[in-house]
């Protein structure tokens, strides 16, 4: 094996591929064992070790950084105040040696509603009775979502000094797809979705009636809806619909509790990453077409 093709397998140079073969054939493996470096033993590294997870837990405020978060550089002056001069690249190895990394938090809403406690319960209950597969009963979540013609654009890849463009046609075109997912989640038939113009009680309604008809293909007595607190779910239409219609029974969720409907998750987000995310489009026909296909391809994988 060549020497370039050593070094391209192991992501080095070539000098350190043919310094490798002068260690081996002075020493033997002995001469490729890494070795503690010469030297006297390090003070500030250990000091700044100890000083750092407690610096990270106060404000910078109170070091005199008008800043919210702690950086780098911030971090290096600060343990030069406490008498550790140190340069800003150490720091940042300290800081991966300690396990720590630098990313944004994740949200978490709490919800202020009165009954979110007995909801989620409840909700865990319903859960329970879909993965004991009691016959005839069909668990599902219930959520829509817009895809729009104007791109929603985020970061990708590309080369260094470069920047895709993205065409977008000046104006927006939006459809609304509503996505009941079915618990537990299964392949093939894991959710359903029907997509419309607009999301009016009318919409809804017919939305309804499709799952009502998908239910009952597949022996399904009974259906438990959970849905949020959208307007469209909660006109006097609806109620009167759902009262002609025992089989369906529709649960409300909490308000601001997104983290107990898992379709945003599962669905919802995977379908505007894939369709409305960095690509153009001529029309909201497209669009619509394209969100289908990927619904449809997704479906067949979906809880593998």
């Amino acid at each position: 094996m060549k020497v370039k093709q050593v070094a391209s397998s192991l992501q080095v140079c070539m000098g350190a591929v043919f310094k490798w073969e002068r260690l081996y054939r002075r020493n033997g493996l002995d001469g490729l064992r890494s070795r503690k470096p010469p030297g006297r033993p390090a003070r500030k590294r250990p000091a700044a070790m100890r000083l750092i997870p407690m610096l990270l837990k106060r404000d910078p405020q109170a070091f005199g950084f008008l800043k919210g978060r702690w950086v780098v550089r911030d971090i290096s002056k600060a343990l030069k105040g406490e008498g550790v001069e140190i340069s800003p690249t150490q720091v940042h190895g300290i800081l991966r040696d300690l396990g720590l990394s630098y990313k944004r938090p994740k949200l978490d809403l709490k919800s202020n509603y009165t009954s979110y406690a007995r909801k989620e319960r409840e909700v865990r209950s319903y859960k329970q009775i879909a993965l004991l597969s009691q016959k005839g009963v069909m668990v599902a979540f219930e959520d829509e979502t817009w895809v729009s013609l104007y791109p929603k654009v985020e970061a990708e890849w590309m080369k260094r000094g470069t920047q895709r463009r993205v065409v977008t046609p000046g104006y927006n075109r939006r459809r609304n797809t509503f996505v009941p997912l079915f618990w537990p989640k299964r392949r093939r038939d894991g959710f359903i979705f029907n997509t419309y113009a607009k999301r009016r009680s009318r919409e809804f309604k017919l939305h309804l009636s499709n799952l009502i008809q998908y239910a009952k293909r597949r022996g399904a007595r009974r259906i438990i809806l959970f849905v949020d607190h959208a307007p469209c779910h909660k006109t006097k239409k609806v109620e009167k619909f759902i009262r002609e219609h025992p089989i369906l029974e529709v649960k409300m969720l909490p308000k601001r509790a997104p983290n107990l409907n898992p379709v945003e998750r599962l669905v919802n987000k995977p379908l505007k990453s894939v369709v409305c995310t960095n690509r153009s489009y001529s029309d909201i026909d497209d669009v619509i077409r394209a969100g289908r296909r990927f619904l449809t391809k997704y479906r067949q994988t979906f809880g593998t």
